[in-house]
């Protein structure tokens, strides 16, 4: 199940510049009224990524304070060593709004201790997602 959110955009001619390069905007040429009667599409793009990662310590300070999160992980709660797999759907409206629609599945994230800076020693424990 896709969960919807909605952005609103300024402007995307600049990225799309980015994205498309000055290499393919080179090559292009118009299209006769005969040949785009044949086409249709949608705007939008989807992108699906299986994501693996791992951080040694993690630390965040504040005011002279500090927490620190060993071994975080990010993968797959199924299959060891997998990534977990994400798909997200971004789609421009004919308002200047932008529709993200994101699906995560066969996620797990995983700490292994918690401690704050003042007691090294002394860790609260892991979290597991």
């Amino acid at each position: 199940m896709f969960t919807d959110k909605t952005i609103r955009v300024v402007s995307v001619s600049l990225p799309v510049l980015f994205l498309t390069g000055a290499q393919a905007l080179a090559g292009m040429k118009p299209l006769e009224e005969s040949e785009m009667s044949g086409i249709s599409g949608q705007a939008g793009i989807t992108v699906e990524m299986d994501t693996q990662m791992s951080i040694d310590t993690f630390s965040y300070f504040t005011e002279g304070n500090g927490i620190h999160l060993d071994n975080v992980s990010l993968g797959s709660a199924g299959t060891a060593g997998d990534g977990a797999f994400q798909v997200y759907h971004i789609d421009l409206n004919n308002d200047g709004s932008m529709t993200i629609g994101y699906q995560i599945r066969d996620q797990r994230i995983a700490i292994e201790d918690i401690w704050l800076d003042d007691q090294p020693g002394a860790g609260m424990g892991g979290l597991f997602m």
